[in-house]
């Protein structure tokens, strides 16, 4: 398979770090078109040059997307597999010896517990999104954001809590289902965990798997704002 060849060459070209790109097809024709990753964390992390999308010939599409672990084996990972859905294409994985999995779409879902961190991947509103669409059918879209995004002019959740539908809420004994955001050394609340029952709550820390647990001591002392979906209110006439 001339692809694996490629794929494998390019891989060992840039270790250590992951080596990214695309297969793209015209008829029974593929290619890969080979991308600078330019992702902040090219050891661990991939992503793809907008460049690479632009060198998509007329008459061809993007039937996959492949990169390399340069120091695991090519088991697609937690992130890897939860991508794979996102982006509805089959992704293929090489090592430096020459190791491959291919991985399609099938419908995968994280488990919420004991996720590594990937930012913008699997990070604290990525969690918060999957639990209130899961559970709730809130159809949450998920949202561009840069590694530090808080320390560079970003404010994620003061500019999109609103237009979801949650609504800030007196702070008071928490229901299932409330958000709690957080300010951690940040200018403006930079993370976010949802009330789970039994004075816990669900999040996921940088650099942490993610987990529960109570809520108290620091957290309570962090916490800037305790929002409620409106869907969850109850209105008295």
């Amino acid at each position: 398979m001339q692809n694996l060849v490629e794929m494998v060459a390019h891989a060992n070209m840039e270790a250590p770090n992951e080596a990214c790109g695309l297969v793209v097809a015209s008829g029974d024709r593929q290619r890969l078109i080979r991308a600078r990753n330019v992702s902040e964390t090219p050891r661990h992390t991939f992503e793809i040059d907008e460049e690479a999308w632009m060198g998509v010939e007329e008459g061809e599409e993007v039937v996959g997307i492949y990169h390399s672990h340069p120091g695991t084996p090519p088991q697609p990972s937690m992130a890897d597999l939860c991508m794979c859905e996102a982006t509805d294409l089959p992704w293929h994985i090489v090592d430096l010896a020459g190791g491959y999995t291919l991985t399609n779409p099938s419908g995968y879902k994280a488990p919420y517990l004991r996720r590594p961190y990937v930012h913008g991947v699997h990070d604290c509103f990525s969690i918060c999104r999957d639990w209130y669409n899961r559970e709730w059918d809130l159809g949450i879209p998920d949202f561009d954001r840069e590694n530090d995004w808080w320390v560079r002019g970003g404010n994620l959740y003061m500019d999109h809590y609103q237009s979801l539908g949650f609504v800030e809420v007196p702070r008071q004994p928490p229901q299932i289902g409330d958000a709690f955001l957080f300010k951690i050394k940040s200018p403006v609340p930079n993370h976010a965990a949802i009330y789970v029952g039994n004075g816990e709550i669900l999040h996921h820390v940088v650099g942490r798997l993610s987990c529960t647990e109570q809520y108290g001591g620091l957290w309570v002392k962090f916490t800037t704002h305790q929002l409620r979906h409106t869907s969850r209110i109850e209105l008295h006439g």
